[in-house]
């Protein structure tokens, strides 16, 4: 691990710990496989543990960058030109809703100045009724 740590990805820069573990995680599924098929009698790679990733920091949007990222002139820049995208990140930053909220919407349920959040998509179990929490977003003020 630590030698593939050194290699380089396609950018010409040294592997990120993450991807590293991604590898660990994608060996260790495979000699698993292996342990059940009887090739081995125990996994080799479980013992060896991940390394350690840097934790990333989490920060808010400045005015400034908020409106850089959904200007107009910027859709094709940023967007590269999809309007869906640029709509539907434009929705949740304006309103709060969550990624499964946004796919869950319809039209009938979208108003004038509010709209009716009754479903979520889930990835796994498709449209389902009524989102994490119960909500309607009104233009000027949003209600849970």
């Amino acid at each position: 691990m630590l030698k593939l740590k050194d290699k380089t990805g396609n950018r010409g820069i040294p592997l990120s710990p993450v991807t590293v573990n991604h590898c660990l995680t994608c060996l260790k599924i495979m000699l698993k496989e292996v342990v059940r098929l009887d090739y081995l009698q125990k996994n080799p790679a479980a013992p060896v543990r991940q390394l350690a990733a840097p934790h990333k920091g989490k920060s808010i949007l400045t005015t400034d960058e908020v409106r850089e990222l959904f200007s107009a002139d910027n859709i094709g820049r940023v967007w590269g030109g999809d309007m869906r995208h640029y709509t539907l990140n434009l929705l949740a930053a304006s309103t709060g809703m969550r990624m499964g909220e946004i796919q869950g919407l319809m039209r009938q349920y979208i108003h004038d100045k509010h709209i009716e959040v009754l479903y979520t998509w889930d990835r796994k179990y498709g449209l389902k009724k009524g989102p994490k929490w119960s909500s309607e977003w009104q233009s000027g003020k949003n209600e849970t």
